[in-house]
């Protein structure tokens, strides 16, 4: 005999349901400065946020902010930076800072006023997602225009996305994540960051993070930096990425440096950089269906354990250390590489342009060998369209 609920619990469980619905939907504020796309004479931070009657400034919009709430910025140039004072979502209602619709929203340093960062995060900050905002130093801050921190008390950011984002114009590195881990870094544009040998456009020291789709170039020291910090750089994925014309500084040419961690995957990414590409290191590195292009090799393999290295098209070729290291121990144990397209002209559309998509007649089509982590290329189309997958972060199709 079936048993029914009471009525109360039924009406006490539809109540719980519904205000967490209404926790996750979250509310949708609006600021808007002077002279932008919205207001001419701008918002009021007295005013109650809504997109008749905006906030004036994003420091006080986000200060309004709780779990599953939205901050839209309305277009425009705004002299403010956001340090430590976006509070965090939950796994279920985030907490996002994003520009209203299409329209161009800049943070930038404020007038007479030295700052280090445009964007801070730190602690045990957590489900917050910075959306369709340029964030720019101007060369003026003195460190990361985005800074992604442990505390001092050893709290750790963690789940950040950042997505569709410009990040330019530290004197320090563009993006840096120290420990954080569970983040998500897709389709950015890190560009003209650094003045110094260890000013990269991307440093990542945490675990279990995503870079997804960016453009990174024109910065000083590396494109992008991979380095342990506690318990190491692990589990991360790199794909999809554009690296290139990283590297003024004389002594830092590589445009992908991935020398520590375990179990990272770095695929379908197109990389070109001065001297050795990338530097790859690391415990079970899995390196597949990436385009190499080095101007004197394309990829350096040093210090790794049991690396997977397959399906690459490497222009300039590849070096694998021998002997040992400075303890003793062997440079590289066990790596295999196979079906990489080292010594044969690739047959590019057309490199000087940057499109490094294949020519019919490539010998990188239908060369490479099925590999389950990568189902797609860089552009989304599903591997294989032949016989096998092609070698490269490209697939072929006639119709491209």
């Amino acid at each position: 005999m079936n048993k029914q609920m009471p009525v109360r619990s039924v009406w006490s469980t539809i109540l719980i349901l519904a205000a967490a619905a209404r926790l996750a939907a979250g509310a949708t504020y609006y600021v808007d400065g002077p002279g932008g796309d919205g207001l001419a004479e701008g918002g009021r931070d007295s005013n109650s946020g809504t997109l008749a009657a905006p906030w004036l400034t994003v420091s006080h919009g986000v200060e309004q902010l709780k779990p599953g709430d939205t901050l839209h910025i309305r277009g425009g140039e705004y002299g403010e930076t956001l340090w430590k004072t976006i509070p965090s979502g939950t796994p279920e209602a985030r907490v996002t800072v994003s520009n209203h619709e299409d329209e161009a929203v800049t943070l930038k340093p404020p007038a007479d006023t030295q700052v280090n960062y445009i964007v801070g995060i730190s602690g045990d900050s957590s489900y917050i997602t910075l959306k369709g905002l340029i964030l720019d130093g101007q060369k003026k801050i003195r460190e990361q225009t985005v800074d992604i921190s442990r505390s001092r008390e050893g709290q750790v950011p963690h789940h950040i996305r950042v997505e569709n984002c410009t990040i330019k114009g530290s004197r320090s590195s563009g993006l840096q994540t120290g420990s954080a881990h569970h983040c998500e870094f897709i389709n950015l544009k890190i560009t003209g960051n650094g003045r110094d040998k260890n000013d990269h456009g991307l440093k990542m020291g945490g675990s279990n993070n995503l870079v997804d789709g960016c453009e990174i170039s024109h910065n000083y020291a590396f494109g992008m930096q991979i380095y342990g910090t506690g318990e190491g750089a692990n589990g991360n994925v790199f794909r999809g990425n554009y690296v290139h014309d990283n590297g003024r500084h004389k002594n830092k040419k590589t445009a992908m440096f991935i020398t520590k961690g375990r179990d990272n995957l770095v695929c379908n990414n197109v990389v070109v950089g001065q001297k050795t590409a990338v530097s790859l290191g690391g415990e079970r590195t899995k390196f597949y269906n990436n385009t190499v292009v080095g101007e004197m090799r394309a990829l350096g393999v040093s210090q790794t354990q049991n690396a997977q290295i397959k399906n690459n098209i490497l222009v300039g070729g590849v070096r694998v250390e021998g002997g040992t290291n400075e303890k003793g121990e062997p440079n590289n144990v066990n790596p295999v590489l196979a079906n990489n397209l080292t010594d044969r002209d690739p047959l590019f559309a057309d490199a000087q342009a940057g499109n490094y998509r294949l020519k019919a007649g490539s010998p990188a089509i239908d060369a490479g060998v099925t590999v389950a982590e990568v189902a797609t290329d860089k552009a989304g189309v599903a591997r294989p369209q032949g016989q096998a997958p092609d070698i490269g972060a490209y697939e072929f199709r006639a119709d491209q």
